[in-house]
């Protein structure tokens, strides 16, 4: 539910805004953190395999993919 349903509602969101690389790592230490909990796993490598294993991207590869949102340093 995640993936196809919150993950495209916050990108949205964040086409509205100039997002800086801080904002987006700590979006996606946020992200971690919610596969950490749903995996039940204290690895950041396991979690990583599970992301790569189901197609579950970083906020920060979606937004690079993105040509309209521009980051910020």
């Amino acid at each position: 539910m995640a993936k196809s349903k919150c993950i495209p509602i916050l990108t949205y969101g964040l086409e509205c805004f100039a997002v800086r690389k801080a904002e987006v790592k700590s979006l996606d230490f946020a992200l971690i953190r919610f596969l950490l909990k749903l995996f039940k796993s204290a690895n950041v490598d396991i979690i990583n395999e599970c992301r790569q294993y189901f197609g579950f991207n970083l906020l920060s590869e979606i937004l690079v993919r993105k040509s309209d949102i521009r980051l910020k340093n």
